[in-house]
């Protein structure tokens, strides 16, 4: 026989769970392992384990219009699930603090990389436009995909870095295309630039630049004024993730 405190549970958590009181909720032992989600939540998600196992009891001694109603309210439940670590793994990402050193590097890796975008996209700064780019990759080995993200890291990206939106995806994405530049064309030619014309080409100093600021970017996130600290601003608490 399937226990009536099994089903008081579930009736519980699917009738009356977003309106258990406050201050029950913000008791519960495990809420400070989610730190960026309303506790209400953290809650919702830690009790969907225990669900799955009381209705493997039930679903033996319930009619089909009673399980089907059941298998609605599990899917709820996962659904919610999805959504709840989804918006974990944003803030997480998001999360910076409120440095004026990570602004200044935020601000000067995007005007630095916009340019060079502008000019494989736009045409503009004497680039070669959009056309001329997408035919000249192929070439060099690189798949049209491949293309495609280098040309959006380096025009979107770069804006999306002077706003602080996603910094650490931009600030990765262009510090790969860097480092991929970097072998292909420039370790060759040594560690200096061709200040005067004695290379062949230009040395690899300015991509560790780069690759040193984007990797510093990763590691912080975007520091002050950033969109990021909106996106990982925990209400309830009226602070910051981290």
């Amino acid at each position: 026989m399937v226990a009536i405190s099994d089903i008081r549970c579930i009736s519980a958590l699917w009738e009356n769970f977003f309106n258990l009181p406050e201050k029950k909720i913000k008791s519960h032992a495990h809420c400070a392992k989610f730190p960026c989600l309303p506790r209400r939540f953290q809650v919702f998600q830690l009790e969907i384990s225990r669900v799955k196992g009381y209705v493997d009891k039930l679903s033996h001694f319930l009619d089909s219009g009673a399980q089907a109603a059941l298998s609605m309210a599990i899917r709820h439940f996962k659904y919610n699930r999805f959504l709840l670590r989804g918006l974990e793994m944003v803030k997480t990402l998001a999360a910076t603090d409120n440095s004026p050193a990570q602004l200044l590097i935020r601000l000067a890796l995007g005007v630095v990389i916009f340019p060079h975008g502008a000019q494989k996209v736009l045409g503009w700064f004497g680039g070669p436009g959009y056309g001329a780019t997408v035919s000249a990759f192929p070439a060099m080995g690189f798949p049209f995909w491949a293309i495609i993200l280098l040309l959006m890291s380096e025009v979107f990206g770069s804006l999306l870095l002077v706003l602080g939106l996603f910094t650490r995806v931009w600030a990765l994405a262009i510090g790969v295309a860097i480092a991929i530049c970097l072998k292909m064309n420039h370790l060759q030619h040594g560690f200096f630039m061709n200040w005067f014309g004695q290379q062949q080409g230009e040395g690899y100093e300015y991509h560790l630049l780069v690759l040193g600021i984007a990797l510093a970017l990763v590691v912080r996130g975007g520091g002050m004024l950033s969109l990021d600290r909106v996106l990982a601003r925990d209400k309830r608490r009226g602070g910051l993730v981290f």
